[in-house]
């Protein structure tokens, strides 16, 4: 599934790239950021820029790292220069944005609804700059875009994909965090498969 979430946020920049006509120091190991060389690409095309931040680390094997597994795919496959900085706190949204933007960053993503006021705020001063946020649903012309996955759906999905992936035949639906865990474990010793996480 996270290299679905992935693919996924890959195709959604392309999306908005297309539909849309302290400061961050690239390289810095003490703020997580990592920026590929800026400048010109092959054919004299300027390079996209693309910048993300993520409100957790690379490595939760989540969340986070599907986000880092997206920008890094657009970085491959499309030439862009990109950067991120994680574990990036509610207090410092605002200036990790502006830092981007200031740097000339094309497409800056805060990935998670909580980055979507910061987002705001910061791309009425930079209007050639395209901010995105992940699962919100704001918007604010000419340049603040939202991306909000169906949990539902995916939820359907990973269910179906669970079923026809099965070997035992027993996939179970919940929603009750504490109910689910009982059933999980009720099941898998009923000799449900255990993916644990893998997909």
């Amino acid at each position: 599934m996270k290299k679905w979430m992935a693919f996924f946020l890959t195709l959604t920049l392309l999306a908005v790239l297309v539909g849309c006509g302290s400061k961050p120091q690239p390289g810095s190991s003490d703020t997580g950021v990592e920026a590929s060389p800026s400048g010109e690409a092959k054919g004299g095309k300027k390079q996209l820029k693309i910048a993300l931040l993520l409100p957790g680390p690379i490595n939760d094997m989540g969340w986070n790292a599907s986000a880092y597994e997206g920008l890094k795919q657009a970085e491959k496959k499309y030439g862009a220069s990109v950067a991120y900085v994680e574990n990036v706190a509610q207090s410092d949204m605002e200036e990790n944005f502006r830092g981007f933007a200031l740097q000339g960053y094309d497409l800056i993503i805060g990935h998670g609804f909580q980055f979507g006021d910061a987002a705001k705020k910061v791309a009425s001063q930079f209007p050639k700059a395209k901010f995105v946020v992940t699962s919100s649903n704001i918007s604010q012309p000419p340049n603040v875009a939202s991306v909000n996955i169906d949990n539902e759906m995916q939820g359907f999905i990973m269910g179906a994909i669970a079923a026809l992936m099965s070997k035992s035949k027993v996939v179970g639906n919940f929603n009750d965090i504490n109910k689910a865990k009982e059933m999980a474990l009720a099941m898998i010793a009923q000799g449900a498969d255990n993916y644990n996480g893998q997909c």
